[in-house]
């Protein structure tokens, strides 16, 4: 008593000790009475405990699923004659009332009549919540009392909007998540917008990413469009050889992704020729490729290219060309202090996703078995028989986890950095590169060309396994070398310093293919 009365209320009570040892406090019922009577008439009234043992109680989603699932058969079920026996629509209207609203979809192939029902339909969507119970002076042209006119919309596009609010999974390709998402963007159903929009980002591919940008710009959606975009910026030189409309491409989209550090290559040359390949052929080639040059990583390209550049007859027809050559080859042959005084190259420094190699598994005919796949500076890949390896094994002598191959840092002869792949034995019985035991815990260096195998190559030869099954790993090292060469150009391994007195470390190259920059009317 004396709750909410806004005065202290005292409280006279007696402590009981029964057997079993509970307290249970007993309180002056003069006392509550005379704090009830204290309180004025706008006091509230006393709360009411709430029992330790009460709970809630709450219908399985999945069965007002099923039942919202029958309620939308019924509705769409056509009427049946009053003789049928098992009664018909028409009574169904009349007990539904001013809740049952039909719905008119006039599509440029079809039209089709729904029956709904308007709390259903408002549940999900502003815009068709002020249609169907907004004033006189709110409502929608569309709406003529309890009849809607849905125009420019499919039937069935709009049959599957109606599953969905009835709790019905709907299965989905790509032009009915399309459809789906204008139609759901249209009457703000944002759960619907973003399932179909998160169905969407898993159909685009390198070869269809251009396609793909500009639906997501038909279609206003922000989220696939950056999507699109992070894949461009990651996938360039891939999207350049499988995308048939690569040239088709805005130039500002082409300029955000040469100024990414997130393009997957095997070199800063592959990104120059991507460039080239954009522009050639274009009306304005020449203004293009000189708003182009500006966001290539010209100090990051191996000098012997650089060089080419540099003499070549193609590149010096490009005056917008021969300055950055000029600079980049000028900083490759500085020292680390001339660097750091002479030079201001900014992001122009930043390494990309350069490529050191890549990982085929071969089967035991030396044939591939599966798509390779490349090595980036900050991979680590894992080798074993367990489903959460990178390469899985199923050989029951094969370890969970077999072996690690990762990217380290090395220091070689001369105090240069460089990037190396490594294996690490982690295994049981033993991993084996080129024939030879590496030894548990054990890190060797991968070479182009060296084979990893699992099992020990005498075993292997007695009890061949069956066709397909996996023989061993190659490992190949891609494309040239990357960054620029440590001590004025001398050695093959390299290094290379930013202007803040950081230095990247990149791997020692293989011999690259000849280099020439393309003519305009190339």
């Amino acid at each position: 008593g004396g709750e909410g009365t806004g005065r202290a209320s005292t409280l006279h009570a007696s402590t009981l000790h029964a057997a079993t040892g509970r307290r249970i406090e007993l309180v002056s019922l003069a006392d509550r009475a005379g704090g009830l009577m204290d309180a004025g008439p706008e006091s509230p009234p006393p709360k009411r405990r709430r029992l330790a043992s009460a709970r809630t109680v709450l219908r399985p989603a999945s069965e007002l699923r099923v039942s919202l699932e029958r309620l939308y058969a019924r509705l769409q079920t056509e009427p049946r004659a009053a003789d049928d026996g098992a009664g018909d629509l028409a009574g169904d209207e009349s007990a539904l009332g001013p809740e049952l609203v039909i719905v008119h979809v006039h599509g440029a192939r079809s039209q089709r009549s729904f029956r709904c029902i308007r709390s259903i339909l408002a549940s999900g969507s502003r815009p068709l919540s002020a249609m169907l119970y907004g004033s006189d002076g709110m409502c929608m042209l569309e709406t003529q009392g309890s009849a809607i006119r849905l125009r420019d919309v499919e039937p069935g596009t709009f049959e599957l909007l109606l599953l969905y609010l009835h709790g019905k999974a709907v299965q989905l390709d790509e032009a009915d998540a399309t459809a789906l998402y204008m139609l759901a963007d249209f009457y703000d159903i944002a759960s619907l917008r973003e399932a179909c929009c998160e169905m969407l980002e898993t159909c685009i591919r390198p070869s269809t990413v251009c396609r793909w940008l500009d639906l997501a710009r038909e279609l206003n959606c922000a989220r696939l469009a950056d999507r699109c975009i992070k894949m461009l910026q990651a996938e360039l030189i891939l999207i350049e050889a499988t995308e048939p409309q690569f040239r088709a491409i805005r130039e500002e989209d082409i300029v955000q992704a040469l100024g990414s550090s997130a393009i997957v290559c095997r070199g800063e040359r592959d990104v120059w020729e991507v460039a080239q390949r954009w522009a050639a052929g274009k009306p304005n080639h020449a203004a293009l490729l000189e708003r182009l040059v500006a966001h290539i990583r010209w100090p990051l390209m191996e000098r012997s290219a650089l060089e080419r550049l540099e003499h070549s007859r193609s590149s010096r027809s490009l005056a917008c060309l021969q300055p950055y050559v000029t600079e980049a080859l000028a900083y490759q042959n500085a020292t680390a202090e001339e660097r750091k005084e002479g030079f201001q190259l900014g992001d122009r420094l930043l390494a990309r996703q350069y490529l050191l190699g890549e990982l085929v598994v071969m089967n035991q005919q030396g044939s591939e078995k599966e798509e390779s796949r490349p090595l980036k500076p900050d991979d680590a890949v894992s080798v074993g028989r367990s489903r959460r390896s990178d390469i899985i094994i199923p050989n029951p002598f094969v370890s969970s986890t077999h072996c690690l191959i990762f990217i380290e840092e090395a220091t070689v002869e001369g105090g240069v950095r460089e990037l190396q792949v490594k294996l690490r034995d982690v295994s049981s019985n033993g991993a084996y590169v080129n024939n030879e035991l590496v030894g548990k815990d054990k890190v060797v260096s991968l070479k182009h060309g060296d084979r990893i195998s699992m099992v020990r190559p005498q075993d292997l030869a007695a009890n061949p396994p069956a066709d397909g099954a996996i023989g061993y790993i190659l490992f190949r090292q891609l494309g040239p070398a990357r960054g620029v060469e440590a001590g004025g150009g001398k050695g093959g391994a390299s290094t290379q310093e930013t202007d803040g007195g950081e230095t990247t470390a990149r791997p020692a190259g293989v011999e690259e293919e000849p280099f020439e920059a393309l003519t305009p009317e190339e």
